[in-house]
């Protein structure tokens, strides 16, 4: 079986096992963030991120650059004065539009249609929400890659259990049930006993240190380890600056 599976509810989901508490403290009106990414001590790549905030703190525009400077990808972001509905539109680095998302949000219920730049829809998802924003239940249709997920999610103070159903696709299992444990900073990612994706039990012990805050409490510089689970060593992964203009009072 392919580990594609897991993969794919993970990104319907929206796990993120990075850092929390990205969202800068404040009014910002543009974040500017310079990643450099590491592989044993060595530099590999880096990208810089520019965010631009409307009054209100929402992302209006994101752009991300390669390395040497150029653009590889542009967002455009437009919300709705009612906050129900927001569109998302994604340039290449030609100034061609690529992607359109529109996502309609109904109390506690979330629908997402991506299309293309011809206008033909490749991804549909709808999402229902708990009072505190986290994902209960979920359905995504890859129309492009025919395939078609549904998940239910319950969750607990010492873990999150998943199960997900795949409708269509052939690279992945009918269904698919795993743990999401959390440990302190660790975040085990246990399969179901029986199932072979990968590995039975991934660990990912992950912690940051900041560096420097800005006046408003805002981290600017910051760095990114990742824990060999065998020898205990911390290995750095990325460091991170960030630099952020702030609306006047």
């Amino acid at each position: 079986m392919s580990p594609q599976g897991g993969n794919a509810a993970l990104r319907l989901l929206n796990f993120d096992f990075q850092e929390p508490g990205e969202a800068p403290i404040g009014k910002p009106k543009m974040v500017r963030i310079e990643r450099s990414n590491y592989h044993s001590n060595t530099l590999t790549d880096s990208i810089t991120q520019v965010i631009q905030f409307d009054i209100i703190g929402r992302a209006s525009e994101r752009a991300v650059y390669r390395s040497d400077g150029s653009l590889s990808v542009r967002e455009e972001i437009e919300h709705a004065l009612d906050r129900a509905l927001c569109v998302v539109r994604v340039f290449n680095e030609r100034g061609e539009i690529i992607r359109i998302r529109r996502i309609v949000t109904v109390e506690d219920r979330e629908e997402s249609v991506l299309t293309d730049a011809a206008g033909e829809v490749i991804e549909r998802t709808t999402a229902r929400r708990d009072s505190l924003g986290r994902i209960v239940d979920a359905r995504a249709e890859d129309l492009a890659g025919n395939s078609d997920v549904t998940m239910r999610v319950e969750y607990s103070r010492e873990q999150t259990d998943v199960h997900a159903v795949f409708k269509k696709g052939s690279n992945v299992p009918p269904e698919l049930d795993f743990v999401i444990r959390h440990e302190g900073n660790r975040v085990i990612l246990s399969y179901s006993e029986g199932r072979e994706h990968g590995s039975p039990h991934v660990e990912v012990k992950r912690h940051s240190v900041v560096g420097s805050v800005d006046a408003e409490g805002n981290w600017t510089t910051k760095t990114l380890y990742e824990s060999d689970l065998v020898s205990g060593e911390d290995r750095m992964v990325a460091s991170l600056t960030r630099s952020i203009t702030y609306y006047s009072e």
